[in-house]
């Protein structure tokens, strides 16, 4: 099946039985192309642009018809060499795969690992002290920029949508500068600060968090609290994404198409402590995981890279 409208166009979907509405197109195979190939196909860079292309020449919501698809050219080596085709790219596509969850294994180990040094946070079964987030620290609103604000030579900044969308529970590296003269109107987050995001789609995106760990000062941007705080700052991130953090911001988040939770809010919020080099040890262990993390993100680039080299070489033009 494949996407018509929208923001699903061109989106390929399988495995589905039943009545399909006027959203979905069905493509059927012919006896010289095999259903595997076809999908490659269909999810190749060339189809994909292709279809990009003629529905954006649409006036009304964007979509393409059955003679839109027509108009393409496919590819049509042996049923032979298309097996061949579609065994290599499966084998890589399974490989990406295996690696993917070594990544999810890799980040269940450190939240076990965290509930192994820490107990539950819920029932302090470890009878850490116990204190308000506003009492360990400072939150802070950020502000003072917008995506529209990005440059290509800038000052390094972090926004709300990159901690939803591109960071894990701690960064070294910004992605995106904003000018100068817009920065100088933003708050900064100095090494080992919390960043929160305030702003989200559901209760439970709010409040997820990074510890910024770089050796240099980042710009933050609205929808955002940044933690000022003399904890060690992976622990707080952990704690934050823990059951009892998760629980207790649940009665202050608010909205209805758009979640939100004030900062001073999250101030009134507990904060197991334990000993501080007892955090750090923890923090050392997780710094660990996240070099072998960044061996396997570097293996799949190198898989994906192929995979891509591969489709490109026999589906482009």
């Amino acid at each position: 099946m494949l996407g018509r409208y929208g923001a699903s166009v061109g989106k390929v979907l399988t495995g589905l039985s039943g009545a399909y509405n006027v959203a979905l197109m069905k493509t059927i195979p012919s006896k010289s192309i095999q259903k595997t190939y076809l999908k490659y196909f269909l999810l190749s860079t060339h189809f994909q642009s292709f279809v990009l292309r003629v529905s954006k020449n649409r006036a009304a919501q964007s979509g393409f018809t059955k003679d839109d698809i027509y108009s393409i050219l496919i590819p049509v080596p042996s049923i032979e060499e298309q097996k061949a085709i579609c065994s290599l790219l499966d084998k890589l596509s399974r490989v990406i795969e295996a690696k993917k969850e070594q990544l999810k294994e890799l980040d269940n180990l450190a939240q076990a690992i965290f509930y192994d040094m820490f107990g539950d946070p819920i029932t302090n079964d470890k009878g850490w002290g116990v204190k308000r987030f506003d009492q360990v620290g400072e939150l802070q609103r950020g502000g003072g920029f917008l995506k529209s604000d990005f440059v290509v030579n800038g000052v390094p900044c972090i926004h709300y949508g990159q901690i939803h969308m591109k960071f894990g529970r701690f960064i070294k590296r910004h992605l995106t500068e904003i000018p100068e003269s817009v920065a100088a109107k933003s708050k900064t987050a100095k090494k080992g600060d919390v960043i929160l995001a305030i702003t989200s789609e559901d209760v439970e995106g709010s409040c997820k968090c990074t510890a910024w760990m770089g050796d240099y000062d980042v710009y933050v941007g609205a929808h955002t609290a940044i933690f000022k705080h003399n904890l060690d700052p992976i622990y707080v991130s952990y704690y934050i994404m823990s059951s009892g953090f998760q629980r207790d911001k649940e009665r202050y988040v608010h909205g209805i198409k758009v979640m939100e939770i004030k900062p001073s809010d999250i101030g009134t919020i507990n904060i197991l402590v334990p000993p501080l080099p007892l955090q750090q040890a923890f923090a050392e262990k997780v710094e660990a995981i996240e070099r072998q993390k960044e061996l396997i993100n570097q293996s799949i680039r190198e898989v994906q890279t192929l995979f891509d080299s591969r489709m490109d070489y026999w589906f482009s033009d």
